[in-house]
């Protein structure tokens, strides 16, 4: 199933981020890509294919922090963001990969959120700030309104 991922960036990815397990499942529109499992986390379970919203407003629903985001379970958010990642490096050739990056640039920003609130000291291209532009810039099909919630998110830190 891997003859669609560039080897290098396969390699290279389950070097950095650990055990991806792939299933029988093919992925819709990935051009071949089987589901993957990484930290205990299966890509079908946050597809955002699965809903009727943009790729951001699927993120917004589903990949919250609590009020405080000093409290939120960094371990689950990463282990979301390496699901995505591994799925992102095997969908480099499909039609798919421009909307995967909104989601994928979410889960990013909530993690800088929350690094940022635990007082965490960030390089620039970790910050909320610069995940809040990435998000932004690859919101495909998100509403105003959604654009508008992940805004005012980046103040509540």
């Amino acid at each position: 199933m891997f003859g669609f991922v560039k080897l290098a960036v396969a390699v290279s990815f389950v070097a950095t981020c650990g055990q991806v397990t792939c299933g029988s499942k093919v992925i819709a529109n990935t051009g071949g890509v089987p589901d993957v499992t990484l930290g205990g986390i299966t890509y079908s379970s946050i597809d955002f294919q699965s809903s009727n919203k943009s790729p951001v407003g699927f993120a917004l629903d589903t990949f919250k922090t609590p009020t405080d985001p000093a409290t939120a379970n960094l371990a689950t958010l990463q282990n979301q963001l390496d699901t995505y990642l591994a799925m992102e490096a095997g969908s480099t050739r499909s039609t798919l990969l421009p909307k995967l990056k909104g989601t994928k640039f979410f889960i990013q920003f909530q993690i800088a959120r929350v690094r940022t609130a635990q007082g965490a000291k960030l390089g620039v291209a970790d910050t909320v700030e610069h995940q809040l532009g990435k998000v932004l810039k690859n919101a495909v099909g998100a509403t105003q309104a959604e654009k508008d919630a992940v805004t005012a998110l980046s103040k509540q830190l």
